[in-house]
């Protein structure tokens, strides 16, 4: 599923990183699985959630709350999301990100559709 959304992105031309800091989180290092510049150095997290184990989702709930505390923009991804396969999937994951886009920044990128 990394792949989809990478190619998603890639496709799309949307400018990406995979793996980068969450440089607004101070107490503690994070990464985000992707980060969308917007503007001046801030931008969208993409977080795709692929594991169930009880660590794992006690490192989701960490760092969804951190997300949450510093007003981060960011898109959750769950694994079992029966839309993975479809079209849907790539129009709906594109609103989002202009969507939080305009919410969080107050313009929308061009992005190819």
């Amino acid at each position: 599923m990394e792949v989809k959304i990478d190619d998603i992105l890639y496709n799309a031309f949307i400018l990406h990183c995979y793996g980068k800091s969450i440089d607004e989180i101070v107490e503690k290092r994070k990464k985000c699985d992707w980060f969308i510049p917007i503007a001046n150095g801030k931008g969208i997290y993409i977080e795709y959630w692929g594991m169930k184990t009880q660590k794992y989702l006690e490192e989701r709930k960490e760092k969804e709350e951190l997300y949450n505390k510093y007003n981060i923009p960011y898109i959750s991804i769950e694994q079992d999301d029966p839309k993975h396969d479809t079209q849907t999937f790539k129009s709906n994951l594109l609103r989002e990100l202009k969507t939080k886009a305009i919410e969080h920044f107050g313009f929308m990128p061009e992005w190819k559709k």
